[in-house]
């Protein structure tokens, strides 16, 4: 049973599903005529009102029971959805459910990319806290190791490609030096 190395990643729950370290960050394309963003505040805002929107929506998915991951579509989108459903399906299948909501501090921006007509993507990093979330099995037991990580440094990238609202599109764990 491979309960032990998904709970391990189970630090962040689905923050963290399917992680990856992450690569270098994305290059920078031609800036557009107008900036989407007056400075990078603005884009940290604007990026974690995207990120606490998906947060809130995986902790519900997850407390109960990871049955419905669709209802993350509308706040993330490709590599980062797909891994979020592909592990809402294996946490769903072994009937966890989640106790408790994650949390998140200390985020700051990366980088901002520009790729014209409106769209960009803000690269932040953050520091992901689920020391106030247990999943528990079948039965009610918990099912996470006495010595998971509660506080996980994550790169996450928020993009607006596909239409205007900004989205979840990468959300790794952080190879380089914890910083949380």
């Amino acid at each position: 049973m491979r309960i032990g190395s998904l709970l391990l990643t189970l630090g962040v729950l689905l923050a963290l599903a399917g992680c990856a370290p992450a690569a270098s960050p994305p290059s920078s394309s031609t800036p557009s005529a107008t900036p989407v963003f007056a400075s990078d505040a603005e884009a940290l805002k604007a990026a974690e009102t995207a990120y606490a929107a998906y947060l809130k929506v995986s902790d519900q998915v997850a407390q109960d029971g990871w049955k419905d991951p669709s209802r993350l579509k509308p706040f993330a989108r490709g590599e980062a959805l797909a891994r979020d459903k592909a592990t809402a399906n294996q946490f769903a299948a072994k009937s966890l459910t989640q106790v408790g909501s994650t949390r998140y501090d200390s985020a700051k921006v990366e980088g901002v990319s520009e790729r014209g007509r409106g769209m960009v993507v803000v690269t932040m990093y953050l520091c992901v806290d689920v020391s106030g979330v247990d999943v528990r099995g079948p039965d009610g037991t918990s099912v996470v190791p006495k010595d998971r990580q509660t506080r996980v440094p994550l790169e996450v990238d928020v993009d607006n490609f596909e239409e205007t609202k900004m989205k979840v599109s990468r959300n790794d764990a952080w190879s380089g030096t914890d910083f949380c």
